[in-house]
């Protein structure tokens, strides 16, 4: 052996007291042993998602309403579809999907089926050239949801403590580890069931307070007297960062499938494994309606029928807190109402779109202690942001 080499030595050769941590039941157990595998990127099984088109059958061409990936192995939820697509025609809920303009080739409508062609088009009885909500902004909350998404496990008015337990059985299977406690735990993410790194969410975000205050949206709550601004109670949700990101970020919404709360993921792949058709923690003292325009924040931000060079539609505006239907083409549109629509002037960041910590602090959004937890990462310290700043702004946390 050279002078100068140090001798390497084998694991498996390495004596016991090296290669033993200790005793633990079941006999001694080797360091190597506990360790646990990298994580994986998660391949989808088959090729890239498969994109399924929702047309208006009232225009020949640029008539796409909506494009939703199929992330059930090449099928969509048909309820969940149905409801974003009747969200774009004004809640109408008479209407309901047909393979072709025809309404007689109706697809039998199940509130579990999935939905597997290329295309389908949108037919709302005897009206084919049915006007379109152009964004949120112009979106009135319906006085009445779909049936669907009123169920027994999002009515509000119940609080953390008093769940019956028999409303989150069946939430637990032989195979989950998850116990009663952790269920109704209310300090825990309702995605994740962690309790680190959490934060209380809006669920119609700040940014719309006045969408919020215009649609009487305290009219909705089990307390109006106190929800008069979107920092109630029951329009927040506990959640870790990175879904709050995702969240915000319009890839992800919360819907009901199966009289359950779950989570929807739009396009990444990435997210399919962890996130796609997870169910969540029972939602307690939330506003359901909020829940829904949360959602419709979401498909208006997806929606393909009005951009800048789009020809002549017809489209349901609000003028003076007056509905009214006018015939406009896309740069009329926005010309007109594209100052009063937050989603045209770019997507908001999850800090920004809220406010920074000692904003959401002073809303009601952050708990006291949470804020106290930020620091000085505020943006109070200079104009240059720092670092780490910077990255979580851009950046998932997993």
């Amino acid at each position: 052996m050279p002078v100068n080499s140090v001798p390497v030595m084998d694991v498996q050769q390495a004596p016991a007291k090296d290669m033993f941590m200790g005793d633990f039941p079941g006999g001694r157990l080797a360091f190597n042993q506990i360790l646990k595998p990298p994580n994986q990127p998660y391949h989808y099984p088959g090729e890239d998602l498969k994109k399924i088109i929702f047309r208006h059958p009232g225009y020949l061409e640029n008539n796409e309403l909506l494009c939703l990936s199929a992330n059930d192995i090449g099928r969509l939820h048909h309820e969940t579809a149905l409801v974003a697509c009747c969200i774009l025609a004004d809640c109408r809920w008479d209407a309901f999907l047909s393979t072709s303009r025809d309404p007689s080739d109706r697809v039998a409508h199940s509130a579990q089926g999935a939905l597997t062609e290329p295309e389908y088009f949108l037919i709302v009885p005897n009206e084919p050239q049915y006007p379109v909500v152009p964004s949120f902004s112009q979106f009135q909350l319906p006085h009445t949801l779909p049936a669907t998404w009123v169920h027994p496990m999002s009515r509000p008015g119940l609080t953390e403590t008093f769940i019956a337990l028999s409303e989150c059985a069946d939430y637990l299977s032989a195979t989950e580890s998850l116990n009663r406690a952790a269920l109704l735990d209310a300090t825990a993410c309702r995605v994740t069931g962690l309790r680190i790194p959490t934060e209380m969410a809006q669920i119609v975000p700040s940014s719309q307070n006045r969408w919020w205050q215009a649609n009487a949206m305290h009219m909705k709550t089990t307390y109006p007297e106190r929800s008069a601004h979107t920092s109630c109670p029951e329009n927040t949700m506990r959640l870790t960062c990175n879904v709050r990101k995702l969240w915000d970020d319009h890839e992800i919404s919360f819907v009901p499938k199966d009289a359950r709360w779950v989570v929807h993921v739009y396009n990444h792949v990435d997210l399919l494994e962890s996130y796609h058709n997870r169910k969540m923690l029972p939602l307690a003292d939330i506003c359901y309606e909020a829940l829904f325009a949360r959602f419709a924040m979401a498909i208006f931000n997806s929606s393909l029928f009005v951009f800048e060079h789009s020809p002549k539609r017809r489209l349901v505006v609000l003028e003076n807190g007056k509905r009214s239907i006018k015939e406009m083409t896309g740069s009329e549109y926005l010309t007109e109402f594209g100052n009063s629509d937050p989603e045209n002037r770019g997507r908001e960041k999850s800090t920004s779109e809220n406010g920074s910590p000692a904003q959401r602090a002073e809303q009601g959004e952050l708990d006291p202690i949470e804020h106290s937890m930020q620091g000085n990462n505020d943006g109070d310290d200079g104009d240059e942001p720092t670092l780490a700043r910077n990255i979580s702004d851009t950046a998932y946390f997993f």
